[in-house]
């Protein structure tokens, strides 16, 4: 299969287009990969011309966004932001409300999400008064949502990063498929039941889960797969979501510098909103 100049170009663009992808210079070795495979995939092409052809007239745009996103995760990644979760924003939170909303803005195949709901519930066990949470999660892929929703993992990839104050099997059912597999850990109906996933594009003009507010919103690691003005427009569709008090969580590598006269550094990629961009605009209040 020959790839053109022509057909990378295109590619790049593809995914400015549709999610605000940048791939720059650096990244054509992961393009020529992914479409190779894209391709493969896609039986229905004569040649690769014609699939990319397709997708420029907004056919396929699904399968196309899902071989370009990338998707690493683990869980209780960065594990410094779960410890200030349940040392700082529950004990802080719950001393004045019952119910905390908490979004994960970019999920993948569920990891982040159910690291939230397992702090939570950490949490909740140690602390009698009757309090909730709801973690909602969102990703453009939706075969990662389908990995998320599921909540079936790898035990040898999944037994390591759990904080020791974890104790995983309160929260997973153990699945060994067959004596040729490796065991399967399966998130539990308690998880399941606090987490709520939905596909969104980050870029789209509306939230994707309307004029819910929430307490907490984890933007890790996501921010640095666009260019300068989506990483704007993305911190600041965010932003108008989190309630003034609420906690941001970044990327080690992501410094939201625009939202700096808004929000308070608190820790490492740890950062409170005290005040909205538009003074203008009523504040956004947990409901």
């Amino acid at each position: 299969m020959e790839i053109t100049r022509s057909d990378i170009k295109l590619v790049r663009e593809l995914n400015q287009k549709f999610f605000g992808n940048h791939l720059g210079d650096q990244k054509e070795h992961l393009i020529l990969n992914r479409l190779k495979k894209l391709y493969r995939s896609q039986s229905a092409f004569k040649n690769l011309s014609d699939m990319l052809d397709a997708v420029a007239r907004g056919e396929y745009v699904q399968e196309f966004i899902n071989a370009f996103t990338t998707n690493k995760t683990s869980f209780f990644r960065e594990l410094i932001h779960f410890d200030d979760l349940r040392s700082r924003v529950f004990p802080e939170h719950f001393s004045q409300s019952n119910e905390i909303k908490i979004y994960s803005s970019a999920s993948s195949t569920g990891e982040e999400p159910y690291s939230i709901a397992m702090t939570f519930l950490h949490y909740q066990i140690n602390h009698p008064k009757a309090i909730n949470a709801t973690v909602y999660a969102t990703d453009i892929d939706t075969d990662v949502l389908e990995t998320a929703k599921a909540g079936i993992y790898n035990l040898i990839e999944s037994d390591s990063p759990f904080p020791q104050w974890i104790q995983p099997h309160h929260y997973f059912q153990r699945r060994i498929i067959s004596e040729y597999q490796h065991p399967l850990i399966r998130a539990n109906e308690t998880m399941k039941k606090i987490t709520n996933f939905k596909q969104h594009n980050l870029l789209d003009h509306e939230s994707a889960f309307g004029s819910i507010c929430f307490d907490v919103i984890f933007c890790r690691n996501v921010l640095i797969y666009f260019d300068a003005p989506n990483q704007d427009k993305v911190l600041r569709k965010l932003f108008s979501t989190l309630k003034i008090g609420g906690t941001l969580y970044t990327g080690h590598s992501e410094t939201p510098i625009t939202l700096f006269p808004y929000i308070e550094k608190i820790g490492p990629s740890i950062f409170k909103k005290i005040s909205e961009i538009d003074p203008r605009n009523e504040p956004c209040i947990a409901s």
